[in-house]
């Protein structure tokens, strides 16, 4: 069963952790995970700049550092940073030690008080740790642009059918999501554009 919409009742059970922008006004919250990569974050960001877009670019400590440069030209283009650990842990597959100590370096390179979990996994143990420091970011609607065997149309389809005000929204600005995620990312911002809705960047500092 695919989870693409991330239940209302999540918000109550784990108030540490936002799921959503809430807000009435017709504003979409574009967050872009795993980068940054070399001409992938290069072609997001053209596309952000054509459509007058601003995303949240939740970044591995270790693309940082391979790329200081596409680093900075995200925060150059207006756009948020936040801390997706240095090298993707499974918070379900490792110790909360191990965890942390990811986190704590990514830290080293990633000026940011956001933090989103790889894979959007996350324990108690973590968050009582995490939310001393980080305003902990999960998302409302995921746009699957990671499954190959679904098709481009399809992944829009879920934007459309679910995107409302407040949505914060996982793309990937990775190798692997590359060719889906740059198809869906112009259709998508077209057409909500078109709609009345902002895009814009969290800022929860």
């Amino acid at each position: 069963m695919r989870w693409i919409v991330t239940p209302f009742w999540l918000d109550f059970l784990f108030p540490s952790l936002i799921f959503r922008i809430k807000t009435q006004e017709p504003k979409i919250y574009l967050t872009f995970d795993d980068g940054p990569t070399p001409k992938v974050t290069d072609d997001v960001l053209n596309i952000l700049k054509n459509h007058n877009a601003l995303a949240t670019f939740f970044c591995l400590g270790k693309q940082v550092e391979n790329y200081p440069e596409l680093y900075l030209k995200i925060q150059e283009n207006g756009h948020a940073v936040g801390n997706h650990t240095y090298a993707h842990p499974n918070a379900f597959k490792v110790s909360g030690k191990v965890f942390l100590e990811n986190y704590n370096q990514a830290r080293q390179v990633i000026q940011s008080n956001l933090f989103r979990p790889p894979y959007g996994k996350i324990t108690p143990f973590l968050i009582r740790k995490i939310k001393k420091e980080s305003k902990i970011i999960l998302f409302s609607v995921l746009a699957y642009d990671f499954d190959p065997l679904l098709s481009t149309e399809k992944c829009l389809n879920y934007l459309r059918k679910y995107c409302k005000p407040g949505s914060i929204v996982v793309l990937h600005d990775s190798l692997k999501c590359s060719k889906k995620m740059l198809e869906i990312l112009p259709v998508f911002l077209n057409e909500f554009s078109k709609k009345g809705y902002k895009f814009e960047k969290i800022n929860l500092y």
